[in-house]
């Protein structure tokens, strides 16, 4: 796997979860910006920060995350969302085809759709394998 070095946004406002997203990319050698609680630090980083993927839960601080997902879509970002409530059939068409993590997810599921964004090759984490 070559994640080693990638630069990984992650938007969770879970602190919990997203610590624990943050030390998974971490053990992949990945460059973790955030985790990013609320909407307004997401859509700036969004726009700003050099990024090769990110993580998006859907609902942040009960704010929905789709304006971030654009910024990233028009910026070429590959992005997958994170959410308890499955596949969103009324997404924007260009927005459907963005992966989605369903809540909860294991670490190994994380990191190969990670890879599968990056199309990178992918060793799973061994056990233990954490639960998000």
């Amino acid at each position: 796997m070559n994640l080693s070095g990638k630069r990984i946004l992650v938007a969770e406002d879970e602190m919990l979860v997203g610590l624990l997203l943050e030390e998974a990319l971490v053990w992949q050698n990945c460059t973790v910006l955030g985790p990013m609680s609320t909407l307004s630090e997401t859509l700036e980083a969004a726009r700003t920060l050099p990024l090769d993927a990110a993580i998006l839960d859907r609902n942040l601080g009960g704010e929905d995350v789709l304006p971030a997902a654009e910024i990233l879509y028009g910026r070429g970002i590959p992005f997958l969302f994170c959410s308890g409530y499955g596949q969103d059939p009324h997404l924007p068409p260009h927005l459907r085809a963005a992966p989605v993590l369903l809540k909860p997810y294991l670490e190994a599921g994380m990191i190969a759709a990670i890879c599968g964004l990056l199309r990178e090759p992918c060793q799973l984490p061994g056990p233990p394998a954490n639960t998000f």
